[in-house]
């Protein structure tokens, strides 16, 4: 698996070599939440206001039969898709930076790379989730609640 944001390879058997870079604990993961929880709202935001402009860009007619003013607002149009595009990419290339997988772009639900019993798989976190509160494998999309053990180990060492 690449852990590039944009694209999740899902094919079973499939067996990447895995750093030990991209493998993350669930501490590290949540230490991460803050900066990654921003990162989403971001792009969620971002792909709204381009659906939005794209719309009103194809719903208006063809350059040559607009007026001066409409013409001039499908180049002001334009200009901002194609802002808003540049930063949208910069959302998925700081994603992809940080090795997380961009898992559901509806729900911002952001998969952190880690290992369970020598598979590759996610923890994961969706905007609005208090903290990471499940994971799933990498080749199957089913969410399951990361073990009290999991977590326990980061407690105690709070405590200490």
């Amino acid at each position: 698996m690449s852990g590039r944001s944009e694209e999740r390879n899902l094919d079973r058997g499939a067996s990447p070599s895995i750093s030990s870079g991209d493998v993350l604990t669930w501490e590290e993961s949540q230490a991460m939440v803050p900066l990654v929880s921003s990162i989403i709202r971001d792009l969620m935001s971002l792909t709204v206001d381009l659906d939005r402009q794209e719309e009103e860009l194809s719903s208006m007619p063809r350059l040559g039969q607009l007026d001066w003013r409409s013409r001039s607002k499908a180049y002001t149009l334009k200009e901002q898709i194609d802002g808003i595009s540049q930063e949208l990419r910069n959302a998925y290339l700081e994603l992809e930076s940080l090795h997380l997988t961009l898992l559901n772009r509806e729900n911002g639900m952001v998969g952190f790379p880690t290992l369970v019993n020598n598979r590759r798989a996610f923890f994961t976190y969706s905007v609005g989730d208090s903290s990471i509160l499940n994971w799933c494998y990498a080749c199957d999309t089913t969410l399951r609640p990361v073990p009290k053990s999991w977590i326990r180990t980061v407690a105690m060492r709070e405590v200490a």
